[in-house]
């Protein structure tokens, strides 16, 4: 027992001491991690968390009614995690970025792909029309967080659920398309017209599993 032990023993003891113990009442534990004093998995995750720096696209992405693989992708996308060629290249795994495999003009990244490409754009802006929007597409950002959050704030909250889920499916499609070009499957290149119909099947299946409902979104 060295000093500092004896010193830990000592403050103990004064701390047992002061407190005042009613021997008529049974002990009993209680979880300081919840009000109710009653343990659960969720109150000590949330412990887990606490003072954890919250990021802003959590309630867009993992709040939405898309599938888990695609939120997954989403949360990829948003943190540039995704394999393009300028990752791959900065990794060492090749020399040089690729250029785009769409529109063969910019570098293959993440902001490219989503909305800096000539074709992604067009599809961004027929699917935005589509759903009865009028607000312009991701390209004039340069940066998809930068203008989901902004346009979600321009979308009825009631509405915001669903338009989180249209932009998930539009970015997850465009990313299809990448890939279907990037590997020369020729079965999976479309047009941006097949583009659009296949994001609004995509959302209209995914609400339909959730609540059912249609693709218009009424504006604040």
């Amino acid at each position: 027992m060295t000093a500092d032990l004896w010193r830990q023993c000592l403050t103990l003891w004064e701390a047992v001491e002061t407190v005042e113990r009613d021997v008529s009442r049974p002990d009993h534990i209680s979880w300081k991690g919840a009000e109710s004093g009653a343990y659960s998995a969720k109150s000590t995750y949330e412990m887990l968390c606490h003072g954890s720096i919250r990021w802003s696209m959590s309630r867009p992405v993992w709040g939405s009614f898309s599938p888990m693989k695609c939120k997954i992708f989403a949360w990829l996308a948003l943190r540039y995690r995704l394999w393009t060629s300028d990752r791959r290249a900065r990794h060492g795994l090749q020399e040089h970025p690729d250029v785009c495999y769409t529109c063969l003009q910019g570098e293959d990244s993440v902001d490219h792909v989503f909305v800096l490409c000539p074709y992604a754009r067009q599809v961004w802006c027929r699917i935005l029309h589509s759903a009865g929007l009028r607000m312009a597409d991701p390209g004039g950002t340069g940066n998809l967080q930068r203008w989901w959050t902004e346009a979600r704030k321009r979308v009825r909250r009631i509405d915001r659920k669903r338009f989180d889920s249209m932009v998930i499916s539009t970015a997850w499609t465009i990313w299809k398309q990448r890939n279907a070009r990037a590997f020369a499957n020729e079965r999976g290149q479309k047009t941006v017209d097949q583009m659009v119909i296949q994001i609004r099947d995509d959302f209209h299946m995914w609400e339909k599993a959730k609540r059912g409902g249609r693709l218009e979104i009424a504006r604040e």
